[in-house]
């Protein structure tokens, strides 16, 4: 098969569930329909069915193309979409134009909210046109509004005979009284008053007239008393992040040398959401198609790895760079010999590696 390059992207018109394929410069000849075969870089069920991912080569069938300049467009559907992960690479293979490209999985959004249908396996992606509303469609109640002026309403008077129209509107209450005005006092209790007062002033100066130096006002004394140091608290002890996110990595190493996987992911996970720099290099080494192990992860994956390693780069963890360069030596030796993904690895990322390895 001739290999080509592929774009992936949102379908603008769908609100999720549905993807762009495009096929750069395959537009001629336009076929009616597809056949695509979809493999991922795995050893064990490494092609995409109806349920998921299988051991068997599998092919859904496109019936929704479209021409854009020299490109071919291909719109995948939810049972495509919505099984797929992020950032995983793909090869897609197409039989009846003799062509494979790899692509990274990005950005393309799943179903939302109860989308349906046959997704595009045997050309059975439908359009869903809903009607729009004129301004009464869908109101099934009818609100009758009487006017209650028209409407006689019998009550105890018109029982006894007497005619509603005819009662005389109440009268309003008269006004509140103003409230009362302040009381005088009683006349005998100033001369009380005073002579509190005398007593207070002569017994005053009995106290405080003979007392010695005057007091200076703008002296304070209170103000010019020495005082001491205010104690010093206790600072509150810090947890160190960096020693934790290191007991985390430690321990994660030691249970991955004794072949404990699920301690160690999970170890390991913790300092990688840390982005504690040995971590981020440990999982870039153990993802990647060079040194991969069934332990921190199920399948090679060259994306994530490439991820990791301009993190650690970035990061200036111990190792990276070298480690980077090996894992692209190997690419390049394999991308040489046809592999194609490999090849596409290198193009998408490589370069962003080695700047941030610089």
């Amino acid at each position: 098969m001739n290999p080509i390059e592929l774009r992936i992207s949102n379908e603008p018109v769908a609100t999720g569930g549905y993807a762009r394929l495009t096929l750069v410069g395959a537009a001629e000849p336009k076929p009616e329909a597809l056949k695509i075969s979809i493999q991922r870089g795995e050893e064990s069920n490494p092609f995409l069915g109806p349920s998921g991912w299988q051991s068997s080569e599998h092919y859904f069938e496109v019936s929704k193309i479209e021409v854009e300049a020299a490109d071919l467009v291909v719109i995948l559907g939810p049972d495509i979409v919505d099984q797929v992960e992020d950032y995983t690479l793909l090869q897609f293979s197409f039989p009846e134009i003799d062509a494979m490209g790899v692509v990274s999985w990005e950005g393309v959004t799943a179903s939302i909210g109860g989308l349906t249908g046959g997704g595009i396996g045997g050309g059975k992606t439908e359009a869903i046109d809903v009607p729009s509303k004129g301004p009464n469609q869908g109101l099934e109640t009818q609100i009758d509004v009487k006017d209650n002026s028209k409407t006689d309403v019998p009550n105890d008077q018109d029982k006894a005979g007497t005619d509603v129209d005819q009662v005389e509107d109440p009268q309003p209450l008269p006004p509140p009284p103003p409230p009362p005005g302040p009381q005088s006092k009683p006349v005998w209790l100033w001369p009380v008053i005073g002579v509190v007062l005398l007593g207070l002033g002569v017994g005053a100066w009995f106290l405080f007239g003979d007392s010695g130096d005057p007091v200076n006002p703008e002296e304070d004394p209170v103000a010019e008393a020495p005082q001491g140091p205010e104690p010093e608290s206790e600072p509150e002890p810090e947890l160190d992040e960096e020693s934790e996110l290191a007991r985390l990595h430690r321990e994660g190493v030691e249970a991955l040398g004794r072949n404990q996987c699920d301690v160690a992911k999970s170890k390991l996970e913790q300092s990688l959401a840390g982005e504690y720099g040995p971590s981020i290099l440990l999982w870039a080494e153990e993802t990647d198609s060079l040194d991969f192990r069934s332990c921190l992860a199920s399948t090679r994956d060259d994306v994530r790895s490439a991820r990791y390693y301009k993190q650690a780069c970035e990061k200036d963890v111990d190792g990276a760079k070298p480690a980077f360069e090996a894992w692209n030596a190997e690419l390049t030796k394999r991308s040489d010999r046809g592999d194609v993904t490999a090849g596409e690895v290198i193009r998408l990322f490589v370069a962003d590696i080695e700047a941030a390895c610089e």
